[in-house]
């Protein structure tokens, strides 16, 4: 390898190394903090890098912010690569299926609260500051991914007869939009209970019964009772 070209990599390294150096330390004072309140200059401060580096990298705070949320959504694709790639994934019933990726939601908010409510920041900055839909295409890119997948394992329900929802919903519309439909729900349920949680977890002295991974594991056990074939 030339001098020149052994330069350009290190270069290249360098740069991304400290991008995620910078990823990681937005992740860690948005979701304590917030989005909106941090300003650029507490950003680099907290990264310990100038300001004018920091501009160099990300243009805007929103950016920044989408960048961030990419990054954070990375980390859960792979929680759930980690599940449906396996050859024991691939053996089981749709409804096995299902309850097994519904499983990482309560195993992701024990091991990381944080996301939970980094991303509830992250959608009420992104609504308030009006943000193109265009802009959210490459995040928007990583939920459906997690989407994607769990509609697999709806449909495979569906064909193996583990999966009922037709008392659940309206049978006048096609069984792809209904399955969309419950994939919807049930995503959106865990994701909002789990995002409460991250926020208001040990508020209340009432809150102190029930573990909050506890309480997600009990609201996918409801969704994947109520989704199976009786």
């Amino acid at each position: 390898m030339l001098a020149a070209e052994k330069r350009k990599k290190e270069i290249e390294k360098l740069k991304e190394e400290r991008i995620n150096h910078i990823l990681a330390c937005s992740f860690f004072l948005f979701s304590k903090n917030g989005i909106e309140c941090m300003t650029m200059n507490e950003i680099a401060s907290n990264s310990e890098i100038g300001v004018a580096s920091l501009y160099r990298y990300f243009v805007t705070k929103e950016d920044l912010s989408i960048q961030v949320a990419i990054h954070a959504w990375n980390t859960m694709e792979k929680k759930f690569e980690d599940v449906f790639t396996s050859e024991e994934y691939k053996k089981m019933t749709g409804i096995k299926q299902l309850e097994t990726l519904l499983g990482v939601f309560p195993a992701a908010f024990k091991e990381c609260p944080e996301f939970f409510k980094f991303i509830y920041f992250f959608d009420s900055f992104m609504k308030k500051e009006s943000i193109d839909q265009s802009r959210l295409a490459a995040y928007e890119e990583k939920i459906t991914f997690v989407k994607e997948i769990v509609i697999q394992a709806l449909n495979k329900g569906l064909e193996d007869k583990t999966i009922d929802f037709s008392s659940l919903i309206s049978s006048e519309t096609g069984v792809g939009e209904n399955v969309d439909k419950v994939c919807t729900a049930v995503l959106h349920g865990l994701f909002s209970t789990a995002q409460k949680l991250s926020l208001s977890q040990g508020l209340l002295a009432m809150d102190e019964k029930i573990q909050p991974y506890e309480e997600l594991i009990l609201l996918v056990k409801l969704f994947v009772d109520e989704l199976s074939a009786r």
